[in-house]
């Protein structure tokens, strides 16, 4: 197995508006903590190679996807598939496309641009890098998260957008650990909670910024830490900077310091990957009386092709599950076996 790193700081310039809440109308005005865009090589031992990219940024624009994904087939020959872009979902970084639901967030098309290319000089440099690796793997879990879907007190039968501890949310924290020779290169993780902790106008890459940090701590400086974000979208921090100022550095220290306790510890074991990589496009309607199930969800899902042409989502199986909307999705999976 071989992996190549490389990583650019993407932190914008303070003034550039931040995505994310839809009350948020003015401009930054501090950097809390920096942006980083995260991308990970990967090439099996059949050859088959992909690339993870991650990045502390909102979403990304539909035709940004495929630019970026016909350029590495052209200049790689990677499959669409094979391409994956995930954001952590931060609601402290800039937007990277005009949305007519929130017109009043401007768009700074030269942080676009910058962008674009950063994903391009990392892919490639990624790509250049790929070296012996051994990986190791565990699945960890983690309870920061929390409902935010709660029922309503004074309307029977609806929900309101709050915390509810009594909700569901998926403790699963998959690691994976990627040495060179003895020495740890890098940790992936995942886990699926909105990137919310913060509400103020400093750009930063929230939580996921947090433990970065605080795993570079623990681990070492020169450990690169890419994080995946899952499918976190009725999910939110117990945590939130607001109210807690003294105690909201600490509590994603601990967070981090879990989790990198758990890289050094044996829970982690050994594995030899094979990569599949598969995406499909598909529609879900809007209308909710006819909303699939979460069977014909995972049906859906599990119908790939590796020929599709799709913006790609990254998940740990091959299924998807999407929130409602009027225009097309994709699911695309990366599997990692043991052999």
């Amino acid at each position: 197995m071989k992996a190549g790193f490389a990583q650019s700081d993407v932190t914008p310039e303070v003034g550039v508006y931040l995505a994310g809440y839809p009350s948020r109308n003015e401009p930054s005005n501090s950097v809390d903590d920096p942006l980083f865009l995260r991308v990970v090589a990967l090439e099996d031992d059949a050859g088959r190679r992909m690339v993870l990219v991650t990045g502390d940024l909102l979403k990304l624009p539909r035709d940004l996807t495929w630019r970026t994904k016909l350029w590495c087939e052209a200049q790689f020959g990677l499959p669409s598939a094979s391409v994956i872009i995930n954001l952590s979902h931060t609601h402290a970084a800039p937007n990277l496309f005009l949305q007519r639901c929130y017109p009043h967030w401007p768009l700074d098309r030269e942080y676009v641009r910058r962008f674009e290319q950063a994903i391009r000089d990392c892919i490639r440099a990624a790509l250049d890098d790929l070296q012996p690796v051994r990986v190791g793997f565990g699945m960890h879990q983690a309870h920061f998260g929390v409902s935010r879907r709660a029922p309503h007190p004074e309307r029977p039968g609806r929900i309101q957008m709050a915390m509810n501890p009594e909700g569901y949310y998926d403790p699963e924290l998959p690691v994976f650990a990627l040495y060179r020779g003895d020495e740890l290169a890098a940790v992936l993780y995942s886990y699926a909670c909105h990137a919310t902790s913060k509400s103020s106008r400093g750009i930063s890459a929230d939580w996921p910024g947090q433990v970065s940090m605080g795993l570079k701590r623990e681990l070492g400086e020169g450990v690169m830490t890419l994080f995946a974000q899952g499918a976190g979208g009725s999910v939110m921090t117990r945590m939130s900077e607001r109210g807690h100022e003294d105690e909201y550095a600490g509590y994603w220290a601990e967070v981090a310091a879990d989790i990198a306790a758990f890289v050094r510890s044996d829970a982690m074991a050994d594995i030899a990957l094979n990569l599949r990589v598969a995406e499909r496009e598909f529609e879900i309607p809007y209308d909710m009386t006819k909303f699939p199930s979460q069977a014909e969800l995972l049906a859906c899902g599990r119908a790939t092709c590796s020929s599709g042409r799709a913006p790609a989502r990254w998940t740990r199986d091959s299924a998807c599950t999407s929130r409602a909307r009027s225009w097309p999705r994709a699911c695309s999976s990366s599997r990692f076996r043991a052999r």
